[in-house]
């Protein structure tokens, strides 16, 4: 087995945001990117800070030898003062790789010289972004997939994606997190949510390969509940995992089967749904023991 690591320069730290393997077992991994970033045992720069900036997005593609293939990078246009994070990257039966995450203000989302900006309705949102690139990270396309164009605060977005999953039909199912008033339709049309501005529900997101809006599913809650994780199995039964701070509806019909968190870190919520999302069952977790 091989061993490899990415380091910051002294006193700084990188974090690994996402890793998968592709169809030819070399390992994509995405990384903040808000200083130097070295690979080990190579030694060998892959990310150079030249100004501090706000955290930004590595991403790398590490050979089963543990070398380096390519690197790709992501910051803000505003760099002292916006973001970007790619949450989650994997790899489709083509080998092209869809990354997902959150960015604040305008984004250059084409990391080779051509340009193809992204940019957020208002200016203190943190919006959700998905983009796909081919097997040596060059850019295909990004689209914003949870926004507000409304530039004033009614257009205020906090929204996560926390995880990506390409279902058996090619379709992208994207479990996020949604606050404020966001827009999750990423075309011409328009299907609006209401987190509101102090309430962060569960999200399920349902898009085509090319990123255009299917389907999806909202959960209610009464203060901070995110949807952490989603497995589809081969009955297209829904296996969630969900965050959960308060007190969560599991239920997506008419009735309520309410979940309620018994501490202030928060419970782990796991629930299965049939192919026609009737709750089959559930497990509330206890995480203040």
């Amino acid at each position: 087995m091989n061993h490899y690591a990415f380091e910051c320069s002294p006193g700084k730290s990188t974090t690994s945001l996402s890793y998968c393997l592709d169809q030819n077992n070399n390992t994509i991994i995405s990384l903040f990117a808000d200083d130097s970033i070295y690979h080990t045992p190579s030694n060998s720069v892959v990310y150079a800070e030249t100004v501090v900036k706000n955290p930004g997005t590595l991403l790398v593609s590490c050979a089963p030898n543990g070398s380096v293939n390519w690197k790709k990078t992501w910051h803000p246009v505003n760099y002292l003062n916006n973001f970007i994070y790619g949450s989650h990257v994997i790899p489709d039966a083509s080998n092209n790789l869809y990354m997902a995450g959150r960015f604040q203000g305008k984004i250059d989302m084409d990391p080779g010289v051509n340009t193809s900006y992204i940019n957020c309705g208002y200016k203190y949102s943190g919006e959700a972004f998905l983009t796909k690139l081919d097997n040596t990270g060059n850019f295909l396309w990004a689209k914003r997939i949870i926004y507000n164009d409304d530039t004033t605060y009614n257009g205020y977005v906090i929204a996560s994606v926390n995880k990506i999953e390409q279902l058996s039909n090619g379709n992208l199912q994207l479990s996020c997190q949604i606050g404020g008033v966001a827009d999750i339709d990423p075309g011409v049309g328009q299907v609006w949510i209401n987190g509101s501005n102090y309430h962060y529900i569960p999200v399920l997101i349902v898009l085509d390969s090319n990123g255009n809006y299917v389907s999806h599913k909202v959960w209610s809650n009464q203060s901070y509940a995110s949807l952490q994780d989603t497995k589809m199995d081969n009955s297209n039964n829904l296996i969630c995992n969900f965050y959960n701070q308060d007190t969560l509806d599991l239920e997506l019909g008419t009735s309520n089967v309410n979940v309620i968190s018994n501490g202030v870190y928060g419970n782990s919520v796991i629930a299965k749904y049939n192919s026609i999302n009737v709750l089959q069952w559930y497990k509330n977790i206890d995480t203040n023991l």
